[in-house]
């Protein structure tokens, strides 16, 4: 074999390499976006977990709720509080849209029915709290809110 011939197939050799390289690179892409998807969906239910149960462990928030929802006036103290949950849920809501617009929540996730729901329960003092959220919510998330959640006629 002369020179020229042990060239060509070196080359030969390297670049079915490279190939083979870019093709691995591939394959790790996409189990890394993988990856992060399935830790995207951990976290969605785990903070909706760890919301939920907030809620339902602290006897004091729910009874704030009721009064409010009862029509009962809420001392100061209370409607901040009833204010500072309310806002943490829209914020959890939040991130959860942030989440849905990288793809890494599905529809059926993002479930704005339920969130409809919950926010249509909160009656008054839940629209003031939008109302102050959305002040300074990044837009498209309060386009979605207000179109998907407040306006939404299901």
């Amino acid at each position: 074999m002369n020179m020229d011939s042990v060239n060509k197939w070196l080359t030969l050799a390297a670049n079915v390499g490279v190939i083979a390289g870019i093709i691995f690179l591939g394959i790790e892409v996409k189990q890394n976006n993988e990856e992060i998807a399935a830790q995207s969906r951990f976290n969605y239910y785990q903070s909706r977990s760890e919301n939920v149960d907030s809620w339902g462990q602290d006897k004091n928030t729910i009874d704030i709720l009721l009064k409010s929802l009862t029509g009962f006036d809420l001392n100061p103290e209370e409607e901040l509080m009833l204010t500072l949950r309310l806002q943490a849920t829209i914020i959890l809501w939040e991130y959860e849209f942030g989440e849905y617009v990288l793809e890494r929540l599905s529809d059926e996730e993002m479930n704005p029915l339920d969130k409809k729901r919950i926010y249509d329960g909160w009656g008054e003092i839940g629209k003031v709290v939008w109302g102050t959220h959305k002040k300074t919510a990044p837009l498209e998330f309060v386009n979605w809110f207000e179109k998907n959640i407040v306006n939404a006629d299901f």
